[in-house]
This record gives structure tokens, sequence and C-alpha cells, in this order.
């Protein structure tokens, strides 16, 4: 009987573990820049900051995780996110946010992969609800 229970405690808590949610914390390298003449600056600038190549993103309630690939590896990476404080009232609504990358002068070349968290309570605040649509527009491409 003590072993089924030994059994038993082991296996509740094995599936316990996999059940805990993931915290979430916003990367330090970030810097926000909520201006619409900034954003406009970058987005009619080709090739501002460093290269760098958008992956993928997921979000995750208050939280926009964007997997990001760029080289370096001796060097603090930072990126800055810019919004031009407009919604678009489609369905559903959306905002525009443009990222950019700065390498900080890293002569590495390493190929690096990382997720960078955006707080987007930070950005849009409280208006970053689960029905915002996000667009997300590479820093570096941008030419228009």
């Amino acid at each position: 009987m003590k072993r089924i229970l030994v059994i038993l405690a082991i296996i509740i808590s094995l599936t316990a573990c996999r059940f805990q949610q993931e915290v979430i914390t916003p990367s330090k390298n970030l810097t926000y820049i909520i201006d619409s003449a900034e954003y406009n600056f970058v987005l009619h600038t080709p090739q501002i900051g460093d290269h760098y190549k958008l992956n993928y993103t997921k979000r995750e309630g208050e939280y926009l995780k964007v997997n990001v690939s760029y080289t370096g590896g001796c060097l603090q990476h930072d990126f800055n996110i810019f919004w031009n404080e407009i919604f678009l009232y489609s369905m559903p609504a959306s905002a525009t946010i443009l990222i950019t990358h700065n390498a900080n002068s890293d002569a590495c070349e390493n190929n690096l992969t990382e997720n960078i968290i955006i707080d987007l309570k930070q950005i849009f605040g409280d208006n970053y609800k689960d029905a915002l649509e996000i667009i997300i527009i590479n820093g570096y491409f941008t030419q228009i």
C-alpha cells in the first residue's frame, strides 16, 4: 500500500510540473519609442540600424515574443520598438510596430537566435487586448 501511495505521489508531482505556466518577463535590451515623427523617419529611411532576420512571432497575453536572428556574440545587442500611435480600426483592430536592431559595433560573426519579449502594455497601454492584431515591420528593410 505504501508503495502505491509513493508511486502515485511521484506521478502527480511529475505531471504537475508539466502544467506550470512559464513566467514571461520583458527583454531588458529594448527601448520603446512611441512617436509618430520618429516612426515615420525610420519607416522612410532604408537600412536603419543593423541587419537582423525576423523569424516568427507568438502572442502570449500582454507579451509578444519575437524570434530574431543576427550575427554577433561579443557584445549585447539592443532593439528599438517604434509605434506611430495609430490604431487601424479594421476587423480586428490593428497597430503596426517597427523594430530596429543595434549591434553596438559587435564585430563577432556567430549566428545567434533569440527571443525578444515585448511588453504590449508598455506600448499600447490598456489597448493591448487580445483582439488587437499587431503588424511588425523589420526596420532594416524599410524603404517607401
